[in-house]
């Protein structure tokens, strides 16, 4: 069962959701992080001209933070 929900972040966790769940799941970041993490990946896709952040935004997101995402 995912541990984030497209009612909390409004992204279809099969396909956004599927890099934060990863890094949540391995330890690399915690939910406060998964939350800061998917809020610039809603800035991103903003700048990029998306109605909404995909994997490809979560990624950039994570990418963003200090450990970086493998």
């Amino acid at each position: 069962m995912p541990v984030l929900t497209h009612h909390t972040f409004g992204l279809d966790p099969r396909a956004a959701l599927a890099p934060v769940e990863r890094a949540l799941r391995k330890g690399v970041i915690t939910a406060r992080g998964a939350d800061r993490a998917l809020r610039v990946a809603w800035s991103v896709a903003d700048l990029a001209g998306e109605a909404m952040p995909g994997p490809d935004q979560v990624v950039t997101a994570l990418d963003f933070r200090d450990r970086g995402f493998q």
